[in-house]
């Protein structure tokens, strides 16, 4: 079995608020290859680093990020909704994402947003120190991957996809159409729902002969990430990248 690279959901979520600096520390700290965050657009075209719409959630508003300045945003608390020891967490910036990843390791950009997303993050990738091989740039909206690689076709892409059942109990979307939407968007590989009874080994086979690479979230257990990695995925990612590594690395 070969080792897969382990991401970081939203940095190690499992124990520091998502998608913080502290999350991402925590996330290096652990060992893991890569971390995954969300980002989205503020009033004033910054990226930062956001799951939800609003603030509801982990700053206790209901006010859109969309709807805020960068300053505006940096004055609620999105730390201490997890536990009272991270008070004080503010909502990073790409910028800042990027500029605490060490050296060999790489982050999966994930995009909550619309189009207008898209000028704003080309310009932060273009001024980052990052080896851009080591960035990924992904989203469910297809059309979002694709706006992406038109405006900067250097950027490796993934399109992110669930599955669901259709007339007849078949799952979908099937191989062929997996394939087809990657192939039209340009994206290098597919990050797929951790669904094992959509995903055998005909489907890895056909996205290997597309030359598509093969990604997984959101895996905590070790049982499962063992069956991802047996059929030879190339990234497993989870909230608990310290624990999961270790299990993988004690697996017979």
């Amino acid at each position: 079995m070969c080792m897969p690279l382990i991401v970081a959901h939203r940095g190690a979520s499992a124990v520091a608020p998502e998608n913080t600096m502290n999350a991402f520390a925590l996330a290096w700290e652990q060992g893991a290859d890569m971390i995954e965050g969300d980002f989205r657009r503020t009033a004033d075209d910054r990226v930062v680093c956001h799951h939800d719409a609003t603030l509801r959630r982990t700053g206790g508003s209901d006010v859109a990020v969309s709807e805020l300045s960068l300053a505006d945003l940096r004055t609620f608390d999105v730390g201490a909704w997890k536990d009272e020891r991270f008070r004080g967490e503010r909502v990073p910036t790409l910028d800042e994402v990027l500029d605490g990843i060490p050296s060999g390791k790489g982050l999966l950009i994930e995009l909550k947003d619309d189009a207008r997303v898209v000028d704003p993050l080309v310009r932060a990738l273009e001024a980052s120190r990052v080896d851009p091989a080591r960035l990924v740039v992904m989203s469910f909206d297809a059309d979002l991957v694709e706006a992406v690689r038109c405006r900067k076709p250097q950027v490796v892409a993934y399109w992110i996809t669930v599955f669901e059942r259709s007339d007849g109990d078949c799952w979908r979307p099937a191989a062929d159409e997996v394939v087809a939407t990657a192939r039209r968007v340009g994206a290098a590989g597919v990050d797929f729902e951790a669904n094992l009874d959509a995903i055998d080994g005909a489907m890895v086979d056909a996205m290997r002969r597309a030359g598509l690479s093969l990604h997984v979230w959101t895996v905590d257990d070790v049982g499962i990430a063992r069956r991802f990695a047996g059929l030879g995925f190339d990234s497993i990612t989870t909230n608990r990248p310290g624990e999961l590594r270790a299990a993988l690395r004690s697996a017979p």
